[in-house]
């Protein structure tokens, strides 16, 4: 069967249970979730040890390395997702952007920016570009909501923002080889 690996923060990380099922079951590839809640770029190389190669990999990680409190320097973000992405020569690569922060909520002075967090997502989609990646632009893909997005947090999406991202991703990773597709997979929609 093939797989999908997930690598980075809880964007991710919250993609268990019946989200994880529902991927598996419309992707017919076998998801293996190893992001973890707090990460930023520099506990992606930890994420990846001991984890077969996968076929395909997504990853989000920005929102934690704009963290004032945890920042993680753009030219070392740059070097961490370089190196993490030369170690993946074979995999299909999915970057998912940060949805950003909800500013008007408890994130407040000296948290978080959306203007920070889209410069991290920013350099990411590059890198990835330059690896032959892609990447969902989840802010792009929850435009429109006539919901809020975010948890009362300001951070977290919500479970409706959830399935949103979820339709996408779904499309994004495609259907499993052995369902009948050949060559690259190219998404429905940017």
């Amino acid at each position: 069967m093939s797989e999908v690996l997930l690598l980075g923060d809880s964007h991710l990380a919250r993609i268990r249970g019946a989200r994880t099922r529902h991927i598996e079951r419309e992707t017919g590839r076998r998801v293996v979730n190893a992001a973890v809640g707090g990460a930023n770029s520099l506990d992606l190389a930890r994420q990846l040890n001991g984890h077969r190669p996968a076929d395909t990999v997504v990853v989000s990680v920005g929102t934690n390395d704009a963290a004032p409190w945890k920042e993680v320097p753009l030219p070392r973000f740059r070097r961490e997702l370089t190196r993490l992405l030369s170690d993946l020569p074979e995999a299909r690569l999915i970057y998912l952007t940060s949805p950003g922060v909800d500013e008007r909520g408890p994130t407040g002075p000296g948290d978080r920016t959306n203007a920070a967090i889209q410069r991290y997502s920013a350099a990411a989609a590059t890198i990835f570009a330059e690896h032959g990646g892609t990447t969902l632009d989840v802010r792009f893909a929850l435009s429109g909501m006539s919901v809020d997005v975010h948890e009362p947090d300001g951070v977290h999406l919500t479970h409706r923002a959830y399935e949103r991202v979820l339709t996408e991703l779904v499309q994004w990773i495609g259907p499993a080889p052995h369902a009948g597709v050949t060559g690259p997979w190219t998404p429905a929609s940017p």
